[in-house]
């Protein structure tokens, strides 16, 4: 009897084992038609690859120093690229900050331009007293045209 209950014990098993889906240790990495493709059994018509050989510990030493030099180097171009960057940014600041400058200027040159052809009217049309005061704001107007914008 107990005969029997180790052979249906080893036949249920055995059922179970081949129901059980394979680790993921025993995956093959397989060329089919110049193609890689993975399963979990041998690869029909082509070839199972053989895993790489593990680096030499000198090899591995190698290429984590040149890891290391590939990362200070990255660290190097993203500080000049941020200092770069920042740089800019000033410089366009500094180019805006120019430009509305000038805008105000152009602008105040236009007002005291407009202003000084107003008093030449005005002092065309006015006589006497009046006229000469006013021909003389004319040439104040002139002057401060010429001091802030450097024309005549």
């Amino acid at each position: 009897m107990l005969n029997r209950h180790t052979t249906a014990l080893a036949a249920c098993l055995t059922l179970f084992a081949a129901a059980t889906p394979l680790p993921a240790w025993a995956i093959w990495k397989c060329q089919i038609n110049g193609q890689t493709v993975f399963q979990n059994e041998a690869c029909p018509g082509g070839k199972p690859l053989a895993p790489a050989p593990a680096a030499d510990p000198d090899e591995q030493a190698r290429a984590a120093a040149q890891a290391a030099h590939d990362r200070s180097q990255l660290n190097e171009l993203q500080t000049d690229r941020a200092k770069r960057e920042a740089q800019e940014a000033r410089e366009n600041a500094k180019n805006a900050r120019l430009a509305a400058n000038q805008k105000r200027k152009k602008q105040l040159c236009q007002q005291y331009a407009q202003q000084q052809k107003w008093a030449e009217e005005d002092a065309r049309r006015a006589a006497g007293p009046k006229g000469d005061q006013l021909r003389s704001q004319v040439r104040r107007s002139a002057e401060r045209y010429q001091l802030q914008c450097g024309a005549s």
